[in-house]
């Protein structure tokens, strides 16, 4: 465990607690204001601590020392603490403003002195409509925290069908070609089960000619691997399936996750091609490894550019180049240097994840392409990338996960 990441799982719980201790209060006085009874103004304070926990118990569950806690248990962890740390996060700043704004009104709003011999005021114990409404605004928080924990519990057993027909001017793939992309599928935490049976099912269903899966096979721990082995050899039965690995496949050890595959017998491409015949004609498919056999598994964005634009050339210009060609890449940029490649395959944005609508979010504002059916910007050549099927985070918005039908017209 390197230090950076163990200063982000000690960083991270403790900036939420902070920043719930802050809103927790604030959000009690609001309701103690409004008449609220006792056992709600300690409802903040107690969401807060259950999402502090609930951070706690996930950390602790990626110890391998430490016994493994219940799947459900670890279900409702997930569910609860990422989205609620995350809002609890979000808020930080709008309890700081409205604290300071308090503050500023408490000071330059002192009520003036009782004129001498006046009559005392009753206090007024009626309830005005602001003193309600901050009281609702206050505690938003923690019900859109619950909201999206009851969202993402039933998101994680969903996924969907997209279909996108392929339509490109003397297009060298052959017509009819049915490809299934899926990607991204994060066996682990929040996708194990009874789901990995229904995407292998609905993947026959769609009888499809070949099968691309682009990378993030399991969410982190090599233990996990046996199932998602067991998965492709399942998509393997169905049609001619073809990988390559995500940086998530590598967090634990490359050279495990390869050779697992590579001994299970499933077609592990690591920067390099092989040649099919599907439909009578003879397709090269290429596969990329993350970042290079040896490099590190996380690259900040420039580096990862710069990665791509050496590896991915070399890649394309290997045997067989005059071949109708695929590309299949984790990170959707590698299109942009795949001159010779008729369609690049990719994953790894999660369609923005946590998207405003399907073009707003952090999906364009993180990468050129992030879902769907794009062309690339430097080569005018389609890239699909898929929204992934498996989750490492439980909420999506805007984003369904999916396995996609690509047919070729």
């Amino acid at each position: 465990m390197s230090a950076r990441f163990l200063t982000v799982l000690i960083a991270v719980p403790t900036l939420v607690l902070l920043s719930g201790v802050l809103w927790s209060n604030s959000a009690s006085r609001a309701i103690q204001n409004a008449g609220g009874p006792q056992w709600l103004r300690r409802t903040p304070k107690i969401y807060v601590y259950a999402v502090v926990s609930s951070l706690l118990l996930l950390i602790l569950a990626g110890v391998p020392t430490l016994p493994t806690p219940p799947a459900f248990l670890d279900k409702i962890a997930g569910t609860l603490g990422l989205p609620g740390g995350l809002i609890i996060l979000l808020s930080l700043l709008p309890t700081l403003s409205a604290r300071g704004w308090t503050a500023l009104q408490r000071r330059f709003n002192k009520p003036p002195t009782d004129e001498p011999h006046a009559t005392p005021r009753q206090p007024d114990t009626s309830l005005s409509r602001r003193q309600i409404m901050q009281a609702g605004l206050w505690n938003a928080p923690a019900l859109l925290g619950l909201g999206s924990a009851l969202v993402a519990h039933r998101q994680l057993e969903d996924f969907q069908i997209s279909k996108i027909d392929l339509t490109i001017d003397k297009q060298p793939l052959p017509k009819g070609l049915n490809i299934l992309h899926i990607s991204d599928l994060h066996v682990g935490r929040f996708t194990r089960g009874a789901i990995l049976e229904r995407i292998v099912q609905a993947s026959a269903d769609l009888q499809p000619d070949l099968i691309a899966f682009t990378g993030d096979l399991i969410n982190h721990h090599l233990n996990d691997l046996p199932a998602g082995i067991e998965l492709l050899l399942g998509l393997q039965r169905i049609a001619p399936t073809f990988v390559c690995e995500g940086n998530h496949d590598l967090f634990q050890s490359a050279k495990i996750f390869r050779n697992s595959l590579t001994n299970a017998g499933i077609p592990l491409l690591l920067d390099e091609s092989t040649v099919i015949q599907v439909r009578s004609t003879a397709l090269r498919i290429c596969g990329a490894t993350w970042n290079g056999n040896d490099g590190p598994t996380h690259l900040d964005r420039l580096s990862m550019e710069s990665n791509l634009a050496h590896r991915i050339p070399r890649l394309l210009d290997s045997g067989h180049a005059n071949l109708p060609t695929i590309l299949l890449a984790h990170h959707p940029h590698a299109a942009d240097y795949a001159p010779h490649s008729d369609l690049t395959l990719a994953g790894h944005t999660h369609g923005g994840q946590l998207m405003l609508s399907s073009t707003r979010g952090p999906g364009p504002m993180l990468y050129r392409y992030w879902s769907g059916l794009h062309t690339s910007r430097q080569l005018g050549r389609p890239v699909i990338v898929s929204n992934g099927v498996g989750n490492w985070f439980p909420l999506r918005t805007a984003a369904p996960a999916e396995i996609t039908l690509i047919t070729v017209v």
